[in-house]
């Protein structure tokens, strides 16, 4: 959808830290959280992408745009993680801007954490997810 090539880094390089994240979280069989994180300089990069634009037009398209990502990735993981439609429902993705903040790992669950390159800039994706062994997607 963006037309550019990511390649996956062995280790967060980005000398500064993100301060936008977006969250889509998946809940059923499994249950679990789906991140993507960067710095606004780089969510800007995306929406001007999916705008075909120089640049965006505003810092909520920036947002937008990396909750939009973060949304057809997590639809993707939903499709190969679950066995049925009706067992994984997504929510509506939610932004979380600034730099001063602490995400609470499932209990019980797996996490798995990977940094790509995207225009040089670092990107972070980190699934957590918990499977339920009742097939209930009870978190616990």
């Amino acid at each position: 959808m963006l037309g550019v090539e990511v390649a996956r880094s062995p280790i967060d390089s980005g000398a500064e830290g993100p301060d936008l994240t977006a969250i889509v979280g998946l809940a059923g069989a499994p249950t679990g959280v789906l991140g993507i994180s960067c710095q606004e300089a780089s969510a800007a990069r995306i929406a001007a992408r999916m705008l075909g634009s120089e640049t965006p037009e505003s810092k909520e398209n920036a947002a937008d745009a990396l909750g939009e990502v973060c949304n057809m990735v997590a639809g993707s993981l939903k499709a190969g993680l679950s066995t049925s439609e009706d067992l994984c429902r997504l929510s509506a993705p939610t932004i979380i801007s600034g730099k001063d903040y602490r995400v609470r790992p499932i209990l019980n669950g797996e996490r798995h954490e990977i940094f790509l390159d995207f225009e040089g800039q670092p990107i972070k994706m980190t699934l957590e997810i918990h499977r339920a062994s009742n097939g209930a997607g009870a978190a616990g």
